[in-house]
């Protein structure tokens, strides 16, 4: 007898299996207590073997009596029985744990033999175990990164009453990586809420307001973290970069300050923290942070290697050395070419050599790489005053300012550029509105009192050249560049410094 073709039709409480020919076989798996209905289940006859699971035969041989009839169900030990004509027989054993398993055989001799799985009782998991299971299940999908999967099993872990805590910490950070941050936040809150000594419960929970853009809730998320363990280097860094987004540079700088106590080399750190100095004016301390982070071993990523020499570059520009700076951005470029910062850096590097030509292609290149960052447009603006195109000097700020880029800054170039347009009462409001924004910026203080003697306002003229020189002597933290414009404007004017 020979088994020819195998057909599987539906059946709610489990798999049936045809085998047509001289001999039926029919397994009938019926899953009492199986939470899903979907157990697998699996047999054999003779060297015949299907598997409900992959829904084809394995293996066909010719078929006789005695028939060797295999079982198996998932979670089960696999069990075997010899049957002959007209054998019926009941097999029952008890697993490890004291489950019961019950199985009777019907074998009926007649033109065609059947042979019948009637009843397998499964005894029902008690939802801790199934939870303990699908938890289990989550963490591997979220190690391979099956996000999705990964939610789905731990929804199933966390409807028991009281499921493993870990369920809401690994649900939270799977959601936060697929970006549902309400429910990501939610889970967070509850499993601080649980473990509320975990120090990594509370750096995750300010992730996640980090990302939902709440930074003042993060702070004090990463700030219970800290105050567990003031050592959490990752919520150390992370509440520095909520400062800098709430514009409290002190106290970002002083987080990257613990940071560096703890591990001196951490590049992370070394970058961010010469980022903040660079802008603040204290060069010289950027540029030993930078260096220190571009040494071997600090940074292993090519484009924080680049950033790590970008704001070295940034340390010597500022400190007027624009040959070793250009250095420094030609590495920056080299190790991340799609970057546009360190471009825009060498423009800068050669407006303040005063070779405005090559500094026009540097900016052309920058405003190529990233053509919504209104910074590229204000430097290039910038280069286009020093060679007089102030009309494309007034177009490039007031794009900008469409980018992102509406700053004092953009308001000092729209002056200038007005100014060069002979638009003097226009080039005051711009220096108003500038100095509104930034009221101890220096620069905007000299040109507004240029234009304000050119309109015949020479007291309001001398204000401002006194608040220049106020500003000067009080060591106002400049780049070279700018030091020396208004060192060589004053003279012009005939004023003492």
């Amino acid at each position: 007898v020979f088994a020819k073709d195998v057909a599987i039709r539906s059946d709610p409480k489990g798999a049936q299996v045809v085998l047509d020919g001289d001999l039926q076989g029919v397994c009938k798996a019926l899953k009492h207590g199986a939470p899903d209905g979907k157990t697998p289940c699996a047999f054999s006859f003779g060297s015949a073997y299907f598997d409900s699971r992959g829904g084809k035969l394995v293996e066909s041989k010719y078929l006789a009596i005695p028939l060797k009839i295999t079982l198996s169900a998932e979670g089960y030990a696999t069990k075997s029985l010899l049957l002959t004509n007209d054998t019926p027989s009941t097999w029952k054993w008890k697993e490890p744990g004291g489950k019961e398993f019950e199985t009777t055989y019907f074998f009926i001799k007649s033109q065609n033999f059947e042979v019948r799985l009637e009843r397998m009782i499964v005894p029902e998991e008690s939802c801790e175990e199934r939870a303990k299971k699908a938890f289990a299940d989550g963490i591997q999908f979220f190690n391979e990164h099956r996000l999705d999967e990964a939610v789905r099993d731990f929804d199933r872990a966390a409807m028991c009453a009281s499921p493993d805590p870990e369920v809401y910490s690994y649900r939270c950070m799977a959601n936060f990586q697929l970006r549902r941050l309400e429910p990501a936040l939610k889970d967070c809150q509850e499993f601080t809420r649980l473990r509320p000594v975990n120090d990594s419960a509370w750096n995750n929970y300010g992730l996640v307001a980090q990302a939902l853009g709440r930074d003042e809730d993060a702070i004090k998320s990463f700030q219970q973290a800290v105050q567990r363990n003031p050592k959490n280097i990752a919520a150390l860094q992370n509440e520095a970069i909520s400062h800098e987004r709430l514009n409290q540079l002190d106290a970002a700088l002083s987080d990257y300050n613990s940071v560096l106590s703890v591990d001196p080399r951490n590049g992370e750190s070394l970058i961010r923290r010469a980022d903040l100095l660079n802008r603040s004016g204290e060069c010289q301390r950027a540029e030993q942070d930078a260096d220190a982070a571009t040494q071997a071993g600090v940074l292993t990523s090519g484009e924080r290697r680049a950033m790590a020499f970008a704001e070295r570059g940034d340390g010597r520009f500022c400190q007027g050395r624009y040959d070793a700076a250009m250095n420094d951005f030609a590495q920056a470029i080299a190790l991340y070419p799609a970057w546009a910062w360190p471009v825009v850096k060498r423009c800068e590097c050669y407006r303040a050599l005063s070779q405005p030509s090559k500094a026009l292609e540097e900016c052309n290149e920058a405003v190529r790489k990233a053509p919504d960052l209104g910074y590229m447009l204000a430097a290039r603006a910038e280069v286009f005053l020093v060679i007089k195109r102030y009309a494309e000097a007034l177009d490039d700020a007031q794009k900008a300012a469409t980018h992102g880029q509406k700053d004092a800054w953009i308001y000092d170039i729209e002056g200038r550029a007005n100014e060069g347009l002979g638009r003097w009462d226009v080039a005051i409001a711009d220096y108003d509105e500038a100095l509104r924004l930034d009221p101890d910026r220096i620069i905007s203080h000299f040109h507004r009192a240029l234009a304000r003697r050119i309109t015949n306002n020479p007291e309001g003229s001398q204000q401002d050249l006194s608040e220049v020189k106020r500003l000067l002597s009080l060591g106002s933290k400049l780049s070279a560049a700018v030091r020396d414009e208004l060192e060589s404007g004053l003279r012009a004017l005939g004023e003492a410094r």
